[in-house]
């Protein structure tokens, strides 16, 4: 069985969670937010890698 989504070690740990989806065809990212709540945030279209890590580095910062 193939696995279907790849996970990077690019984030620590307890900091969510960022993998590359291949069903999406775009990067995912998961964390929970100050109230406990789960957030997802998905790469947008015509958005390249880069500038998708700085956001999500934003995210994490605040």
């Amino acid at each position: 069985m193939e696995r279907k989504n790849k996970k990077t070690k690019s984030v620590g740990n307890g900091e969510g969670t960022l993998y590359y989806s291949e069903k999406l065809k775009c990067w995912m990212f998961q964390y929970y937010d100050t109230n406990g709540k789960r957030q997802t945030m998905k790469q947008r279209k015509k958005e390249n890698t880069k500038d998708f890590k700085a956001r999500v580095t934003e995210v994490k910062i605040v």
